[in-house]
């Protein structure tokens, strides 16, 4: 669910209320303002024809739909929005109809966890991983950052958050070097200690790799919504 690093525990967590922060919260105003600039920067410098754009965990894409709505490669953007809560992929859905981008993109309500969720879906040349990294425990960041390689196409770009409330000097450095050693080189980092908030653009230097058979890419320690079943199109 887009946007997850959350001052409150993970399992504790109401996703809705949360989203709705963003009209109370300057700390989640400025977050959002960094990811979009980040966001419209890589469309402005992606070669030309198709961009493929890829969110995991997207929640209502209020980062990604409103920067696609007025750039103009709009024209040339594919996106798919993965995102398992029903009513957050719901308004998801109706964000892309309402800002004419239906051909543009689209919102999978489904578990982004799973490989098979990603088969079907195009490697990507702009990857958002916003609000995830707050919710995978230290020990499993290797293999997120492993699996990140199986969406990404050859230089592709990939915007990532993480809240400061909750993280470590450790953990901090297990998110720089794992990006590292994935094959993820640095490219800027926002930090802005008053907002709490970290985020981040790495460039995918390695060579995109095939999703596992079986097993999760990441597993994610927030607790999954209860509001009905999920794994269609939305």
């Amino acid at each position: 669910m887009a946007e997850l690093n959350s001052p409150v525990p993970a399992s504790g967590t109401d996703w809705l209320r949360w989203h709705d922060s963003y009209r109370t919260s300057a700390a989640m105003r400025w977050r959002l303002r960094s990811v979009q600039s980040y966001i419209a920067d890589c469309l402005d410098q992606a070669p030309p024809g198709r961009v493929c754009v890829s969110s995991i965990c997207a929640g209502d894409g209020r980062d990604l739909l409103p920067v696609l709505r007025r750039h103009p490669r709009r024209a040339d953007v594919q996106a798919t929005l993965v995102e398992n809560h029903p009513t957050l992929a719901a308004r998801a859905g109706r964000a892309i109809a309402a800002a004419g981008l239906t051909d543009h993109a689209r919102v999978l309500c489904a578990n982004a966890t799973d490989p098979d969720t990603w088969r079907p879906v195009a490697s990507a040349q702009v990857v958002l991983l916003c609000g995830v990294l707050g919710n995978v425990r230290d020990g499993d960041l290797p293999r997120l950052f492993a699996n990140l390689a199986a969406l990404c196409d050859r230089r592709s770009r990939l915007i990532w958050t993480r809240g400061l409330r909750t993280l470590s000097p450790p953990t901090l450095s297990r998110i720089i070097d794992g990006f590292s050693t994935a094959r993820f080189e640095l490219c800027r980092l926002r930090v802005r200690h008053r907002a709490q908030h970290l985020v981040g653009l790495h460039r995918y230097n390695g060579t995109p790799t095939a999703l596992p058979v079986d097993g999760a890419l990441f597993v994610f320690t927030g607790p999954l919504p209860q509001t009905g079943r999920c794994g269609q199109r939305a």
